[in-house]
């Protein structure tokens, strides 16, 4: 096998000119510093969001490009870029598929390659040098032996903190340590924060920090350069305070309702139900019951779980969204009944449906939640909480202070991005957005709303 570290390949006269970088590129003195200090170790670059790690890579895989010139039968090696979600295989692989000028193409599991067989794999790897993948299917080519790592010049791991926790990242590098052959290949690790964690017992960040250097076989590198500074996107922050929603009688009772139904799911974790739906359910006796196996035990938590989103959705956002998000919930638990996901008799379930009835019914009777007209923005004040208020008004703020894009002033430089930490939240807050906004002539028309939820990948991870 020829050592293509220190052979050369001719390269065509518009192969080897230096590709004319797009302005989001512009080249920075502190990232040729990092560049050269990857050239000779492992590192982990940790620099902030917008100071360009993705040109550090882009330049790297440049300056190593003749150990991936020439073909794969022959001895070259291949260039990995891996990444942690879909959407960033996709706008990694366009990012450098237009700069280095170097064939690359992208690979996910949507695409269908976790069906490919060694055989496919290898004549991709004839045609392609650079392989843009999510971390989930490059470990599986380790894994099974499709690429054996002296085939690979240079692994780039985006947003590589991950492997320091319960994650694809921390597998891969198992298996590169494990791996007898003495040409491994170059690391490189991109990070805007090292460490993104809770510290757990006597941890320290001192002790974080080493752990993901020595799982990576790489050292953590940084730039003082004081031009730096200019590139960081910092935010303006500011924190805005708002009071605690009044606690009334009808809300209380609302929330009682499905606290009383989660608390009975929570002792039924430890009982064998009997079948049928009693007429009064928290009356049902759980004393001569037997145990539930583990499969039922998580079914019932996680119905549970259901009706406290609810109550923390209430806590949160108010009634109205609230009784959005019972409504929807409702529906989906009403539609995996007859679809036979639980049984058809199943008391748990039936005991969610029941309990999220009456609560909806409730809010109707004493909040006429389903009476509020689209884009009367009134008649919601009684239905949202205090923060709700705070981020409506804060919205606001921004829209009029936003700069306009043409001489339209309906035309303006106005986006932004409200997490939460609920799913259900997300959509019910969604809603409410969504309708505060139809009426054309109301004051938040400017509103334009969409909505993001991740879910939970075989790894554990979060992805879009």
């Amino acid at each position: 096998m020829v050592d293509n570290h220190s052979r050369r390949l001719p390269v065509t006269e518009s192969d080897s000119a230096t590709p004319t970088l797009p302005e989001k590129f512009t080249q920075r003195a502190y990232q040729d510093e990092l560049v050269e200090r990857a050239k000779e170790e492992n590192i982990i670059c940790a620099l902030g969001t917008g100071t360009g790690k993705t040109y550090i890579a882009i330049k790297l895989i440049q300056e190593l490009r003749h150990q991936i010139d020439g073909e794969w039968d022959d001895g070259a090696q291949r260039t990995f870029f891996v990444v942690p979600s879909v959407p960033l295989v996709e706008q990694q692989a366009k990012a450098l598929k237009e700069v280095t000028r170097i064939s690359t193409d992208r690979y996910h599991g949507k695409l269908g390659v976790d069906e490919w067989s060694k055989e496919t794999w290898i004549a991709d790897f004839r045609k392609t040098r650079i392989i843009v993948i999510i971390h989930d299917v490059f470990l599986q080519l380790l894994t099974d032996n499709i690429i054996e790592p002296d085939r690979i010049n240079l692994i780039v791991l985006d947003e590589c903190h991950h492997a320091n926790e319960k994650h694809p990242y921390r597998n891969i590098t198992r298996h590169l340590h494990a791996h007898s052959s003495p040409r491994k290949p170059r690391i490189l690790g991109l990070s805007a924060s090292v460490i993104n964690f809770k510290l757990k017992g006597s941890q320290t960040i001192e002790d974080s920090f080493n752990e993901l250097q020595r799982c990576l076989n790489c050292v953590v590198v940084t730039s003082w350069d004081q031009s730096l500074a200019l590139h960081t996107a910092r935010p303006d922050m500011q924190i805005i305070q708002y009071s605690l929603p009044m606690e009334t009688l009808e809300l209380t009772s609302a929330k009682e309702i499905l606290q009383d139904a989660a608390n009975w799911l929570e002792k039924a974790k430890c009982a064998q139900l009997p079948l049928g739906v009693p007429g009064d359910y928290l009356a049902t006796s759980l004393d001569r019951a037997e145990e539930l196996d583990d499969q039922a035990k998580e079914s019932i938590r996680e119905i549970r779980n259901v009706l406290m989103q609810i109550i923390n959705c209430m806590k949160s956002l108010g009634p109205y969204c609230a009784y959005v998000a019972g409504t929807e919930l409702l529906k989906d638990l009403r539609f995996m009944l007859n679809q036979g996901i639980f049984p058809a008799r199943s008391v748990p379930v039936q005991v969610a449906t029941s309990a999220l009835e009456i609560f909806n019914r409730n809010l109707e009777l004493n909040f006429h939640v389903n009476d509020i007209e689209s884009g009367h923005v009134h008649q919601l004040c009684e239905l949202i909480t205090p923060r709700v208020s705070s981020l409506l008004d804060t919205l606001k703020q921004c829209w009029d202070s936003a700069p306009a894009k043409t001489t339209d002033e309906d035309t303006k430089a106005f986006c932004g991005i409200i997490f939460v930490k609920e799913r259900i939240n997300a959509w019910a807050l969604y809603k409410l957005l969504t309708l505060i906004a139809s009426c054309p002539d109301g004051p938040y028309a400017f509103l334009k709303c969409g909505f993001c939820v991740g879910q939970l990948t075989e790894s554990g991870s979060p992805g879009l």
